[in-house]
Formats: structure tokens, sequence, C-alpha cells
């Protein structure tokens, strides 16, 4: 009562009584009861419970401190505290005997203990070493491959609070006291977004008619496993991306009809490789002349895509893209040596090529070319059309294969259009050279029975002339 009555008759309170008994004891100019206690060690002892059992008097300074957020930030800064990690890490934090300081529960939220809470916002402000990034990394560590959002319902963590300390004392009984946690996630899935084109940037497979192409699209994804010894073994599985159709049920409507419901949407999903499985192709579709595969891919992992089918009409890109940040690409290609890369559903080793990074939250377009294949030769050339011909005959005009005559008004007649009679070829003009053999390479079958039956020729018609001559002497 007296002290009330002093800071009502004086228009003054206890916080500016205070602040104005150390400003004018140690010659300071604290404007609050926080600046004073956070920067004056010696008022903090006087003024917290710690100090005040050794001093009955300054116990008519506690209506002050329950009213004061000094106390607030007492409690969190020295007295409560947590930790966080798997169930099994918990367990054994807990178990610790040297977190005992006689009572079982442990003493991890002392001066200096780097689980407070007053630490760990200081680590995070300060941006040092301590419990705020051993926080982090445990979180990272605990996401470090992503989950999809199915398997992120099954992720979880334990934490761990404790009231503790030399300035837990009771005072702090029936106390009741706010406190929040926040947990600032980044997304790590993106969107992959690739458009098929021709080397004229026209898009392909937009059009009715045209076909649309697959792609295999796979990363490596290493498990460690633990076995009975608790020996740890590494190993690299495949996992290639395939879409899940959507699932329907049939369901009847009040007027007696039926109709299909939705049940659950199609999205893109991984599925471990098995080269027993031959029921399942590893690929992924385009539609419309695109492939749009929305949060599937992560952010940091190394993916593969390669061209299985082409457009008709186009040339298949056999390289092997790959989907990845810059610096894990030089990596890959520089320090390791990687030049090429296997497709383990073909079995089949390809030149890589950078395509682009996914990065959280974001689209990765890319167009992906195609060009035109050579065209096929014509297996039946045309040699032109008819009309008349050099050599023997001529006459008449050809037209299908048949020569039209007039055999007089009205009347018209077809008749077949004999070939043409090769010239005789002058003696003169045979070659002199000898035949080939046959069976020698280079051998021309119908040349060398033409050339046989003009030298038969000639000599039938040379041994005429001399019969005839040998006639005429006689």
């Amino acid at each position: 009562m007296a002290v009330k009555n002093y800071l009502s008759k004086n228009n003054t309170t206890l916080a500016q009584e205070v602040l104005k008994y150390y400003n004018e004891k140690d010659g300071t100019s604290y404007a609050t009861i926080e600046e004073l206690l956070s920067k004056n060690e010696t008022a903090m002892d006087e003024l917290t419970k710690s100090g005040a059992a050794d001093n009955a008097s300054l116990k008519s300074l506690d209506p002050m401190l329950l009213h004061s957020s000094s106390q607030y930030d007492n409690f969190y800064q020295n007295i409560f505290s947590f930790n966080v990690g798997s169930q099994e890490d918990m367990k054994k934090f807990l178990e610790n005997e040297n977190l005992g300081h006689g009572h079982s529960h442990g003493n991890w939220a002392t001066d200096g203990c780097e689980m407070t809470i007053g630490d760990y916002m200081a680590d995070k402000l300060n941006e040092t070493d301590g419990a705020w990034d051993k926080a982090n990394a445990y979180f990272n560590a605990l996401l470090k491959s992503g989950v999809s959002s199915e398997e992120a319902t099954w992720v979880a963590f334990t934490m761990a609070t404790n009231i503790d300390g030399p300035r837990a004392d009771n005072d702090y009984h029936n106390t009741a006291w706010n406190w929040y946690s926040s947990m600032v996630l980044k997304q790590q899935d993106g969107t992959f977004n690739l458009t098929k084109v021709d080397t004229d940037g026209s898009q392909l497979g937009d059009d009715e008619g045209e076909g649309q192409t697959s792609f295999y699209l796979w990363y490596i994804d290493s498990k460690t496993e633990t076995d009975e010894q608790g020996n740890q073994k590494t190993t690299d599985v495949t996992k290639y991306c395939v879409y899940v159709d959507p699932v329907y049920e049939t369901v009847e409507n009040e007027d007696g009809t039926k109709s299909q419901k939705l049940v659950k949407d199609g999205y893109y999903g991984w599925v471990e490789y098995d080269p027993d499985n031959k029921e399942l192709n590893y690929t992924v579709s385009t539609t419309n002349g695109t492939l749009n595969i929305d949060y599937a891919l992560l952010e940091g992992v190394v993916y593969y895509l390669q061209e299985k089918a082409a457009p008709d009409g186009y040339k298949v890109d056999s390289n092997i893209y790959v989907i990845c940040d810059e610096e894990s690409y030089q990596q890959m290609t520089a320090e390791k040596g990687v030049s090429s890369v296997i497709n383990p559903a073909t079995g089949v080793e390809s030149a890589v090529v950078y395509m682009g990074a996914i990065k959280g939250g974001e689209t990765l377009k890319v167009n992906f070319v195609n060009g035109k294949t050579a065209p096929k030769p014509d297996p039946t050339p045309d040699h032109g059309g008819g009309g008349s011909h050099g050599g023997h005959g001529g006459g008449g005009s050809s037209s299908g294969g048949k020569k039209t005559t007039s055999a007089g008004p009205g009347t018209v007649t077809e008749e077949p259009v004999l070939p043409e009679q090769p010239a005789e070829v002058p003696i003169e003009n045979i070659p002199a050279q000898g035949l080939p053999k046959t069976g020698e390479d280079g051998v021309n079958t119908s040349a060398l029975m033409l050339t046989l039956g003009l030298i038969a020729s000639a000599y039938v018609w040379m041994s005429g002339r001399r019969e005839e001559e040998e006639n005429r002497k006689n």
C-alpha cells in the first residue's frame, strides 16, 4: 500500500522509479525496463527472482515484473526451450545422463544452453552456428530427396519441450504463457512444359492427323539400407515417370440412368525400373504436341529425358537431355568425365546435352526440335510421256500404251503399241576390247548377252556376204 500511495501521490510508475534509481546510480540513461535488464546484469539479478530470493526487500517489485515484458522475455530466453528430431533421436536425447542435474527430465534450458527459445532467435538474428542451424539441418535432411503430396502426409518429427533452469521458480506456477511455432517451407517441385516444334519453329502434333510422340524421363534414386548386422549398403534405383490414368466409378442417377463419376484425378508418378516387366513401356506421351508435367519434378534432382518416337516424317533425336542446375551438370560432365549416359530401359548409350533446371514453384519451358527425314526415292520413276519416238516407225500418238488410228469416218479403233525396235548397230561400233567373263566383279549379264547377240548377228551377216560373193564368182 505504501508503494501504491507513493506512486499515486507523485504521479509516477514503478517502472519509472526503477529506471530513475539505476540511471542515477550508474550514470546511465536507459529508457525502458527491457533495455535496463538486457544491458545491466546487476539490475537483472536484483529484479528477477534469482536475485530477489536473497533479498527479501526486493520482493515488493514483483508486481512490476509480472506485468512487464521483462518477465515474458526471461521466460522464453532462459526458461523455456525445445529440441526437434525424429522420435528415436528424441528418445536418446532425453535419456542422456549428461542432461541431468538431479531431475529425471534433464536440464537443457539453463543460461548459455543453445536450446532455449532466446538462443534460437538470437542465432537466427546473428546468423551464427548454433541451435537454429541444427534445426534447419534436420529438416533439410528430412526432406532432402523431396516428397510427394501423398508422402508428405506421413513425414513427421518430434519436438520435446522443457521448462527448467535456475530461474524457473515457483512464481511461474499457474501462469498462462502464449507460445506458437512456425515452419517456413520452400517449394521444391516445379512444372515441366515441353513443346514439339520443327526446325522452322512450327509446332508439331497440334493438328488432327499428326501423331503424338513419347519420351523416357527418369532419375537415379540412391537408397541406403541397413542389414541385421548394422552394415549399410547403398544401391541406385532407376525411376521412370509414367502417367497414372484417372479413376472413375459408375453411379446410378435419380432418373435411372448411369454415368461415370471421377474418383481420383490422373497424375504423373514415378515407378522403379524392372527389366522383367514387359507390360510397362516406362514412357510419357505428348498431348496436342506438348508434354506438361505439373509438380512431379523436384529442384536439386538430376533428371534425364530422351525421345522414344518422333512424329511421322521427322527424325528421332537420340540425345539424352539433362535437367538439373548448371553447377551439377558442369560437375557431372567435367569432374566425373561424363559425356554420355545409358538409358536403362533401352540399354543404349547416348550423348548428353544440357536442357535446363527445375526450380520450385516455377515452370521450365523448352522447345524440342525435330528435323524432317529425307524424302524416300520413287521406286518406279517416270521417264516421260508418249509422243513420237525416233528410230524405226514413229507416227501416231501414244496414250496409255495403245496406238489410236482412224479406220474411216466415225470409226476409231485402238491397237496395242509395239515396242520400238532398236536401230541396227554398225559393226564398227562394237567395242574392240575382250569380253568380260561371267562371274567377274562388275559383270552385267544383260549387257553381256546383248553384246554376244550383236556379235552373233554380225557373224551371220558377214557369212552371208561371203557366200553371196562366192556364188557370183562361180
